[in-house]
């Protein structure tokens, strides 16, 4: 990336070397002039979601631990100082025994200081409401709801009964056009002294998660991760167009706004940073006998063995860049790391050195351990 560096510090770290540079950027339309200090990021990763590949960059990634996860139907977490509010996005993983809470996105349902409930991340679209009663348990009208007895429904945008706004509820006694509200335990709620309801909003249904059947917890085992979509602390690359790497997905590029910018999906491993491009440009094809001379060369497979590499692009020219990607697009999941030999047939194109052009322009890592063409010559 634009820069010019001007220093250069080499320092033991645990069990790496790390490289401090002081570098010189010109920065946003304005071009502020700053000087940063940036380190190289280490290439010691084995998941994707921790790879970091931009310039000048910053990572968001606040895990917290977590000691118990109880086996039973919107089953409670417990973690001090989670930080987490009613209806949070969260992501849990690394924990063991009941691993089928693992890399799975939820929501923070009856959240208290150290505990919270798993429900399900989607809302469907929310219902109007037209009435709620003051009674124990409150009874809730929706005309023609559809919902069954159990089902966990999130309330907002209430007018004047705020007591039950940005919270999650049970639905029980169920009839066509009203229900009742349970707390997330199952327990009536008390909405005697409540204000009364004047008007909105809505309830939205999302789905359950019952840990009842779940392999036993390992106790004090796994993290949690709030999934956001607002980055802060990027005011050193104000007005610059910037790379993310969220979850282990590419990310659309954002301009810095007031140090900030704001995903398009919720992410809760994020890196940020100034784009580049590596590229690997193959020499000639070597013509020690003299048989290729004023001959047409052609590439048409490529041998590669890959080092924790998940896609790349490559071809004859920057034109005739086509993309190897071993499985299908799929914008919730991070394509897999690939350490392997994989072989690739590429846009035909003829030139008189046979030179393959490799790139990688997205925020994501690639290593080539060795290269193998396959080639046709021509005399046309």
């Amino acid at each position: 990336t634009d820069g010019e560096f001007e220093g250069v510090s080499v320092t033991p770290e645990g069990s790496e070397d790390a490289v401090y540079f002081v570098v010189k950027r010109t920065i946003g339309t304005n071009n502020t002039v700053r000087r940063m200090v940036e380190r190289l990021h280490s290439r010691r990763f084995t998941d994707i979601k921790d790879a970091f590949f931009v310039d000048c960059g910053v990572t968001h990634d606040i895990p917290v631990n977590i000691t118990s996860i109880s086996a039973a139907k919107h089953p409670v977490v417990s973690a001090a100082n989670h930080g987490l509010s009613e209806n949070d996005l969260v992501d849990i993983s690394d924990v063991k025994g009941m691993t089928e809470v693992n890399d799975t996105r939820y929501r923070a349902a009856a959240v208290t200081a150290g505990t919270f409930r798993l429900v399900g991340s989607v809302l469907e679209t929310a219902q109007g409401i037209a009435a709620i009663t003051t009674a124990t348990p409150p009874v809730v009208t929706i005309t023609a709801h559809g919902y069954s007895d159990g089902d966990v429904i999130f309330i907002s945008g209430v007018g004047e009964m705020t007591e039950v706004n940005n919270l999650f509820f049970l639905v029980n006694n169920k009839a066509a056009d009203t229900f009742e509200l349970q707390d997330m335990a199952g327990v009536d709620i008390v909405g005697a002294g409540y204000t009364a309801y004047t008007s909105g909003s809505g309830a939205e249904k999302t789905t359950s998660v019952d840990a009842s059947t779940f392999t036993a917890y390992a106790a004090n085992t796994g993290k949690l991760r709030e999934a956001v979509t607002m980055i802060r602390g990027l005011n050193h690359l104000e007005g610059e167009s910037v790379a993310i790497l969220s979850d282990g997905s590419v990310e659309p590029a954002k301009t810095v706004s007031g140090g900030s910018i704001t995903l398009d999906t919720p992410g809760s491993r994020i890196h940020v940073g100034l784009p580049y491009t590596a590229d690997i440009k193959t020499l000639n094809i070597n013509d020690a006998d003299g048989q290729l001379t004023g001959r047409k060369l052609s590439v048409s497979k490529l041998h590669l063995n890959l080092i924790d590499t998940p896609y790349f692009k490559a071809g004859p020219n920057e034109s005739g860049l086509t993309e190897y990607k071993p499985t299908e697009d799929n914008s919730t999941s991070p394509s897999p790391l690939i350490t392997d030999k994989v072989e690739y047939t590429i846009k035909p194109g003829w030139n008189n050195n046979g030179q393959v052009l490799i790139r990688q322009s997205d925020p994501v890592p690639i290593t080539v351990a060795s290269i193998d063409l396959d080639f046709e010559a021509s005399d046309f």
